[in-house]
């Protein structure tokens, strides 16, 4: 087993994540074909499928000297196409007026990946940001799930984000409504699906 990564700083996050290897980053690039991703963002795997694919990535919050909002990037393919179809049915907004019943839940669970980034980041840096680059340290101490701020109401940036966050924490203020519209399974047994492609290469 590869070893697992918590923190780099003093703050260690509530998990742990697994380090990619090359197989993992060959087929992350297979299932970003199409899509702008720089695999050189990639600290870690924070959820694997069924069939050991990587489902979802653990993102840096640093990318080119500038905050990286995306803390979790969901790359099953399967997972992506179901929140396209649930977002291009109105998903989003549905999703937020279910958020809306659980203030105080919603409130907390965007705290928490606010500290789960800042605890990604080294000591030194965290100083340095908070004493030379007050404006990116607050961005990324204020930011919570995909960046969004605190607000009196639940914004939802987009379903892959809170698909990628329930997937990567093993829970979600909103799980029930989640897995009840996101499958577990994918067809990637089929000979054409990107992640077993890699496999045979």
């Amino acid at each position: 087993m590869r070893p697992l990564i918590a923190a780099v700083g003093g703050a260690k996050p509530p998990l742990f994540f697994e380090r990619p290897g090359p197989t993992d980053l060959k087929t992350i690039k297979a299932q970003m074909a199409g899509r702008k991703f720089d695999e050189k963002i990639i600290l870690g795997i924070a959820c694997r499928c069924l069939w050991h694919a990587p489902s979802v990535v653990l993102c840096h919050p640093l990318y080119r000297g500038k905050p990286f909002p995306t803390t979790f990037w969901l790359c099953c393919p399967h997972a992506v196409k179901t929140c396209n179809s649930l977002e291009a049915a109105g998903g989003v907004r549905e999703l937020e007026s279910f958020l809306e019943k659980m203030p105080a839940e919603w409130k907390a669970y965007g705290l928490r990946h606010s500290v789960l980034r800042m605890a990604l980041l080294s000591r030194s840096r965290r100083r340095f940001f908070l004493f030379r680059r007050k404006a990116m340290w607050e961005s990324i101490r204020k930011g919570r799930v995909g960046g969004t701020r605190d607000t009196s109401k639940a914004r939802v940036k987009c379903l892959h984000l809170q698909a990628a966050s329930w997937l990567a924490l093993g829970y979600h203020p909103a799980a029930g409504w989640l897995e009840q519209r996101i499958p577990a399974s994918c067809g990637i047994d089929e000979e054409d699906y990107p992640c077993r492609k890699t496999e045979k290469t």
